[in-house]
């Protein structure tokens, strides 16, 4: 997948943005993905100098990542691990989001095609 170019591409963006910010909030998903979350964010520390806060679910919704399983991984050696308070769907915030299309309907929703590799900012 890392040699796919993005369907979208906000990183340009994404950087640009990045190099002025003094602050970071990383928003986990599934639980299943935080070790590359966890590498991202190392590599992230790496090229800028800004305070990182990767957040969790507050409760248990669906299979996304919970403060426990930051703590698995050792997200604490990397961000301040934070969670959302709610055990509820989205943040009032705009995000990135880096993904791999797997749904027609988010598809649809992004104008791209399914599997396509995106990095989006939203909105």
């Amino acid at each position: 997948m890392l040699k796919v170019p993005f369907a979208v591409d906000d990183f340009p963006l994404f950087r640009e943005e990045l190099e002025n910010a003094k602050r970071l909030l990383y928003i986990g998903d599934n639980a299943g993905e935080i070790v590359l979350d966890k590498v991202l964010i190392e590599e992230l520390r790496w090229a800028v100098d800004c305070e990182v806060a990767f957040a969790v679910r507050g409760g248990p919704c669906i299979n996304d990542a919970l403060r426990k399983d930051a703590e698995g991984v050792g997200m604490g050696e990397v961000a301040r691990v934070v969670d959302t308070g709610s055990d509820g769907i989205g943040v009032p915030y705009p995000v990135y989001f880096i993904l791999k299309d797997k749904c027609e309907a988010v598809a649809r929703e992004l104008r791209v095609r399914y599997g396509d590799v995106v990095f989006k900012r939203h909105p």
